[in-house]
């Protein structure tokens, strides 16, 4: 099981990539603008899906991100 970053997840590649993760059983920790456009992958996946809210436009966004240890070739 591996754990990904990704952010724009509520649509397009960015909400793709997230199905197809949570599918094969990895965990993903997913940043959008509006949280609860991905409770129907929360309520299948449960603690595998991290959600939070942000309005990303550069990697210094990222709240707390490089100090938990999230390598930036995880960022897509």
């Amino acid at each position: 099981m591996r754990t990904w970053f990704i952010t724009g997840t509520s649509s397009g590649f960015g909400r793709q990539m997230t199905e197809l993760l949570l599918e094969r059983g990895d965990r993903v920790a997913a940043t959008l603008r509006n949280p609860v456009r991905l409770d129907d992958l929360a309520a299948r996946h449960g603690d595998r899906l991290w959600r939070a809210g942000a309005m990303l436009r550069t990697c210094g966004s990222v709240p707390g991100g490089r100090a938990k240890g999230v390598p930036s070739r995880m960022i897509l």
